[in-house]
């Protein structure tokens, strides 16, 4: 009986431990796991940078089954003054702004 009981308490650990798989559609459908996309994009990003472009990277979400989730993907070049002015901005995402005030059309705070 403590074998069967150690047994069943085995599997069900089994199968909570297992990992959290993210896989990347490409517009054609197929399927890319996380290391073929970093060296798409890696490939990619060495073909822009003598062009003093950047590589960003855009996903959504498309699903989730068990331990799988799929993200819609695109990848695009671009200037790397933007790709500086969009990291600017998300330094402030989930943070507190600093204290500003507005006007409104009258011109009064």
């Amino acid at each position: 009986m403590h074998k069967l009981i150690l047994t069943l308490l085995l599997l069900m650990a089994h199968q909570s431990i297992q990992a959290q798989v993210t896989l990347y559609q490409t517009p054609e459908g197929k399927l890319l796991t996380q290391r073929q996309l970093d060296s798409l994009r890696l490939d990619l990003e060495k073909k822009v940078t003598p062009l003093k472009m950047k590589v960003q990277l855009n996903t959504s979400p498309l699903s989730t089954r068990k331990d799988t989730t799929f993200l819609s993907f695109s990848l695009k070049a671009i200037p790397a003054n933007q790709a500086t002015a969009e990291s600017k901005k998300d330094q402030w995402i989930g943070k507190k702004l600093p204290p500003f005030t507005l006007l409104n059309l009258d011109g009064r705070k």
